[in-house]
Order: C-alpha cells, then structure tokens, then sequence
C-alpha cells in the first residue's frame, strides 16, 4: 500500500468509520430518547457504488434495554448494518467471485 492509502485509512478511523464488508465503511452513534430507549443512528458508505442514485446506506435501531453494556448494542447494530449489505450486494458480490474463480481457473487450463 501506498503512503497516501495508508493515511486515508487512519484519517477514517480516526473519524469513527469501521471497515465492513464489500469493502465499505461504517458507523453509528447512540442517542438516549428515554430511561429506558436508546437509539443507534447509522450509516455505511459504499464507494464503490459511486455511480448509484445513493451509494450508502442508513437507518436507525432501537434498544429497549438500558442495562445492555454500549459495546454490546454497537455489535447488535454492526450485526444489522452487515445484514443490510448483504440484502443489497450479497449475491451479486459472490456470483462475481464465483465467476472469477471460474475464469481463473479456465485461464489456468
């Protein structure tokens, strides 16, 4: 990897970004409405889809339990965030890699 690259990925980390998969990044921030509700903003950038009418994605979750420690809801709304991507790029990202190993191997042949 290249200097720039490198310092790219430290500025997004230092921003709160998280990688995810399909090479995209991440994150999500908490908001106490109530004693007892917690809700969890978030949104993950997808910059290879540049060209999409909206090349993220975003929502909200809600957590019902307030003595549920921050670490563990983060990883419940990471889970829905991973979910949400693979709803939306699952099976085309692993059929074009399907492909790909396919046509690696009949160029190997």
């Amino acid at each position: 990897m290249d200097l720039n690259h490198d310092r790219a990925i430290e500025l997004v980390g230092s921003m709160g970004w998280e990688s995810l998969p399909y090479d995209c990044v991440g994150m999500a921030r908490p908001k106490r409405v109530s004693d007892t509700r917690i809700i969890w903003s978030w949104i993950v950038l997808v910059p290879w889809a540049a060209n999409d009418s909206k090349p993220w994605l975003d929502g909200a979750e809600i957590i019902d339990n307030p003595l549920m420690k921050d670490e563990d809801q983060k990883r419940q709304v990471f889970d829905v965030m991973r979910g949400a991507l693979d709803a939306r790029y699952g099976e085309a990202v692993g059929s074009k890699a399907v492909d790909d190993l396919i046509k690696k191997l009949q160029d190997e042949a």
